[in-house]
């Protein structure tokens, strides 16, 4: 459960550490500066103008220098325009003989703020008594200025003295209300510093500025030349403005714009525990989900906050963008990284460990041998355990039942090994239904025999999986260390060997690894390793070592050849062609019988259709298919069947699917399900070998089929038994009754031919008219259209 939190606590402790390191606060004023210029400019009030004291003022009027001329002079002229009010943002420190003359100007009505500042010593300058005294008030002019340089806040007070801009609160007439002064003033820029209402000072004492253009105003008179009282905000960054608009956008704020409402935490104990609660919030919910969401959520998170911070600074509220989105970010990259470890951890173990069980697979066990060390003069032994039947258990009941019998079979042999009695044995899972035990330092063979004997009679029990119960019969191979080889890989083949030895035997027993029995075994073993590597590709060894012959089903009254039975056939690259009989119960037995199923449906589709294609007169054509009970069962298989007809463009109607009655008898209501959805798409439905199961003409109307299939075994004794005649008879009228077409198979003789028509049967098939045919000999068979009397 940790885990889900430490992405968050990771990146609450990083960002945290940054911000005292001092490194969020400048990316912090980058990101509004961001947002000032996305914004852009707005007007400043027109209620402000400011005198310059501009590089032209500079060099005719020198005031730069201790001389109060200038600014008697101004207050003369402004005297006149009766502005609301004079703020001064020239520092004046030092007294000199043309103070009483500026202070009798200051004392002409019109209320006038002097500036004071600190020294590098701390000392505060301010103006000389005189000018106090005919001031209304003082404000500092110290700026305020982040680690970035740009000065976006202002403290409103400072050791008992307003900010110059605060000051003019001080004037009654202009009915302005301080703000709170406990807190930084974050100012909202107009814009730009030129596009304030200014004019230079020069030209207002000479008489170039119309008087009426200071009435009503407040009036700022301070430094605009460049590099005099040097000022970066967030329009004017380079090259920086000067510290007169900073009294300036003050006042403009104070006048009605209104300063930001800052949500900044203001320590880094709130900042952190901030932080820490979005981190940990984060990685809490991500932690759990796949990759792709937690990117997803991530950038989703990260864009929502910045769509906030924006909405925000509209609202006038300043929100931090820099450090949530680090803390998003970092959270992102450390749960990310988890999951990234987390994925190589399960690939690892994917690799070396099977999935269902968790036990090592066949590779990791023998390296887990290797580590251990097992010295040649040590006994030691080998189990391999195979499941009988377990292809049928996969069939019957489906994946879902065969794996909850692996996990319960795996869990018992865990319980006999973890015991004393039996050593320090490992065990491993090899292959689909095959478990392995290194069994070390046991007493004697028949030590190890007793182990076998005792997995045989646990596993014997029933097995409850579910709903359901299960038995479980096993096959023990045993190889002896002192009685065949030393070598582990050698031992654990030959325990392998030995297994196969005991399924020869009859199945549901062990056997120890004999020489004697060796190639029988090795043939067996061979050729299902053989079958499943030929159905490892299906773009190479499928296409090369398997085909398909097709056997003619005739129309009886006719004679004509209505469609094609697909038989699968195996060519073996070194055996040559292998009988079904051989290789379809090892398909059903290791569970490929679903993969070579769905190749042969495209097969025989495709085959149909060319043949459709090319020859006119076979248009009607049908080929039949051969279901397996694990395919009947399997959810995906109507969609399977409607992807094939789409792919190969052929008429469902001229698809017959042909399933035995144990596929319909093991889950009769799931297979009668899936039967209807094949209905429904146009598919016809055979039921195959009928006749010998008992169950089948009580339950027959239930089953959604067009056609039945009369087993060979009552076709070859039509002309010798009266049974098989009166079952064959019994079998047609049932089947007209339910409106279903028969068709008989293994029709060997004339004959029995001309019974089944004489029965009126509908259709036939047998070597009487061909043996199963490949493609080339059944095309031309068709092109011949024979007609069979």
């Amino acid at each position: 459960m940790w885990q889900r939190f430490f992405g968050g606590v990771a990146a609450a402790l990083a960002v945290g550490g940054l911000q005292i390191a001092g490194f969020i606060e400048p990316l912090e004023n980058r990101a509004n500066t961001l947002l000032f210029r996305l914004r852009g400019s707005r007007s400043w009030d027109d209620r402000i103008v400011i005198v310059g004291i501009d590089e032209k003022a500079i060099e005719e009027l020198e005031t730069l220098s201790w001389s109060r001329s200038p600014y008697t002079k101004l207050l003369a002229i402004l005297k006149r325009s009766q502005p609301q009010a004079i703020v001064f943002d020239v520092l004046m420190p030092e007294d000199t003989q043309e103070d009483d003359l500026l202070a009798q100007g200051m004392k002409q009505g019109i209320p006038v703020i002097l500036p004071v500042a600190w020294n590098r010593n701390g000392r505060l300058l301010h103006s000389p008594p005189s000018l106090q005294q005919a001031a209304i008030a003082e404000g500092y002019i110290a700026l305020t200025q982040n680690l970035s340089g740009t000065t976006q806040a202002i403290e409103p007070k400072v050791q008992g003295f307003l900010s110059l801009g605060l000051a003019v609160t001080s004037i009654k007439s202009l009915e302005l209300s301080l703000p709170q002064l406990n807190r930084p003033l974050w100012i909202d820029w107009p814009g730009k510093a030129r596009e304030a209402t200014q004019y230079s000072l020069a030209d207002t004492i000479r008489g170039k500025v119309p008087e009426s253009a200071f009435t009503d105003k407040i009036v700022l008179v301070g430094a605009t030349a460049m590099g005099f009282d040097p000022l970066k905000t967030p329009y004017d960054v380079d090259p920086p403005t000067n510290g007169v608009y900073l009294h300036a956008a003050t006042i403009d704020n104070l006048l009605g714009r209104g300063f930001f409402h800052s949500l900044y935490p203001t320590n880094a104990i709130a900042a952190w525990l901030i932080y820490g609660a979005i981190g940990t919030l984060l990685s809490f919910n991500l932690t759990p989900k796949r990759m792709r969401t937690q990117i997803a959520l991530s950038l989703g998170a990260i864009v929502g906050w910045l769509l906030l911070c924006g909405l925000g600074f509209y609202g006038k509220y300043l929100l931090p963008v820099v450090a949530p989105i680090a803390v998003l970010s970092v959270t992102v990259f450390v749960t990310l990284l988890q999951r990234l470890v987390q994925m190589r951890a399960i690939a690892v173990r994917a690799i070396f460990y099977d999935s269902l069980t968790g036990l090592p697979k066949h590779s990791y066990f023998l390296q887990q041998l290797k580590r251990v060390g097992v010295k040649k003069e040590e006994k030691y032994a080998f189990l391999v355990l195979n499941l009988d039947r377990f292809g049928d258990l996969n069939a019957d009941r489906g994946q879902g039942s065969s794996d909850r019998l692996l996990l319960a079979v795996s869990d018992r042999l865990r319980e006999i090994l973890k015991g004393s009695l039996f050593g320090e044995c490992l065990l491993g899972r090899w292959g689909a239904d095959e478990f392995l035990i290194f069994y070390p330092y046991p007493a004697s063979s028949a030590t190890v025999i007793f182990l076998a004997r005792t997995i045989d009679e646990c596993l014997q029990t029933t097995f409850q999986l579910e709903e359901q119960q299960a038995f479980s019969r096993i096959s023990i191979g045993i190889a002896l260390s002192w009685e065949s080889t030393h070598c582990p890989e050698e031992l654990l083949n030959h325990a392998r060997i030995a297994m196969y030895q005991a399924k020869l035997q009859g199945k549901q027993r062990h056997a120890i690894f004999n020489p004697q029995l060796h190639q029988a075994a090795i043939s067996l073993w061979q050729l299902e390793s053989d079958f499943r590597q030929a159905l490892g590709g299906i773009e190479t060894r499928l296409e090369q070592e398997f085909r398909l012959h097709y056997q003619p089903i005739i129309k009886l009254e006719t004679g004509r050849i209505i469609g094609f039975e697909a038989l699968v056939r195996w060519q073996h690259p070194q055996r040559g062609l292998v009988s079904p009989i051989e290789f379809i119960p090892l398909a059903e037995e290791t569970g490929l019988i679903d993969l070579l199923g769905q190749w042969v449906l495209y097969k025989a589709c495709y085959q149909l259709q060319t043949w459709q294609t090319q020859l006119k007169h076979c248009s009607g054509l049908i080929v039949a298919v051969n279901l397996s009970p694990s395919q009947l069962l399997q959810p995906e298989l109507v969609t399977q069947v409607r992807s094939v007809l789409e792919a190969t463009g052929l008429d469902s109607h001229c698809l017959k699917l042909e399933i035995t009655e144990s596929s319909l008898t093991a889950n009769e209501e799931d297979a009668i399900a899936i039967l209807n959805q094949l209905r429904a798409l146009g598919v016809n439905l055979s039921l195959d070998d009928f006749g010998i199961g008992y169950s089948s003409l009580r339950r027959l109307h239930r089953f959604p089929l067009n056609l039945l299939k009369i087993d060979k075994s009552f076709v070859k004794g039509l002309t010798y038994e009266s049974e098989s005649l009166n079952i064959i008879k019994t079998i047609l009228e049932l089947a007209r009754s339910l409106e279903i077409t028969v068709v008989a198979e293994g029709i060997e003789t004339q004959e029995q031919f001309l019974q089944l028509r004489q029965l009126q049967c509908d259709y036939g098939q047998g070597y009487l008219f061909s043996k199963p045919l490949d493609a080339i000999a059944a095309e031309t068979l068709l092109i011949q259209n024979p007609l069979f009397q």
